[in-house]
């Protein structure tokens, strides 16, 4: 029997890799929607590539649009608790957890 916990991070929930457009949306403002590039995802977290600087704390409403028409688009709402820049260009790693799915 596989043990779920082989996996090296020792997570609750095992990551599945993406690599599929994401649109992004502050909750709390009306700025206009953009793009990223979703990295990862799991049952409670995401984390995606983006060109903004957002703030920790910042809640989001996402969709996450799989490369295969056959998937529909997967629609949350997700609180950024880490932001982390990407060496020196201006492309930023966002990471949250899903607080709900719509």
């Amino acid at each position: 029997m596989l043990n779920s916990r082989h996996y090296i991070e020792k997570r609750d929930f095992m990551r599945m890799a993406l690599n599929c457009p994401v649109n992004y949306q502050s909750t709390s403002s009306s700025q206009e929607q953009k793009t990223g590039t979703c990295v990862d995802l799991s049952a409670n977290g995401i984390s995606f590539l983006c060109a903004d600087k957002i703030a920790v704390g910042d809640e989001l409403d996402i969709s996450v649009k799989p490369q295969l028409a056959i998937s529909p688009p997967f629609n949350a709402i997700m609180t950024v608790v880490r932001v982390e820049q990407q060496g020196s260009s201006n492309t930023y790693c966002v990471a949250g957890v899903i607080k709900l799915i719509n």
